[in-house]
């Protein structure tokens, strides 16, 4: 949430938070003491999948809510600053001497509240990019990914008076 793209969420969850004062690290002894909390990934797996939490209970009103904002991605990724050896040469100063690549081969999307709505697909198979959507499977260019898969509201296709949230 608050987070204008994959990057920036990485890097703000490598980053991590400091935990002190009421805040701090609780002991098993029970001692309280400073510490950094970061999210790092230990072991890069040969898929990497990455899902937004898009998702949440709004506590003044109870209710689900879908976030809307907009999350772009790169089509290639590399995770290496992301992992405990890489947050560990960022903290030391030293530069990364290796990368791991990814590169997008899908994005599923999702129209519609959190109360309801409906998935689609934009997969790349070999060089070609489809979209397969419920029993239909059509061709995709993939230079309308940011507009059809990094987020915001638009009007659902046949659908009135009602706003898709991506």
């Amino acid at each position: 949430k608050g987070r204008a793209t994959i990057l920036s969420a990485l890097d703000a969850l490598v980053a991590g938070e400091m935990l002190a004062g009421e805040n701090a690290y609780q002991l098993d002894s029970g001692a309280k003491v400073e510490a950094q909390k970061r999210v790092c990934v230990s072991e890069l797996p040969s898929t990497l999948v990455l899902q937004l939490k898009r998702f949440e209970l709004d506590y003044e009103s109870l209710r689900h809510a879908k976030l809307n904002s907009e999350c772009a991605f790169p089509t290639s990724l590399d995770m290496m600053p992301y992992t405990t050896r890489g947050a560990s040469a960022r903290a030391a100063g030293r530069p990364l001497d290796e990368a791991a690549w990814y590169e997008l081969v899908g994005v599923v999307v999702h129209s519609g509240t959190a109360m309801y709505g409906h998935y689609y697909a934009y997969v790349r198979t070999a060089d070609v990019w489809l979209a397969f959507n419920d029993q239909a499977v059509t061709p995709f260019d993939p230079a309308r990914i940011p507009g059809e898969c990094f987020g915001g509201s638009r009007p659902i296709p046949g659908a009135s008076s009602v706003s898709a949230m991506e």
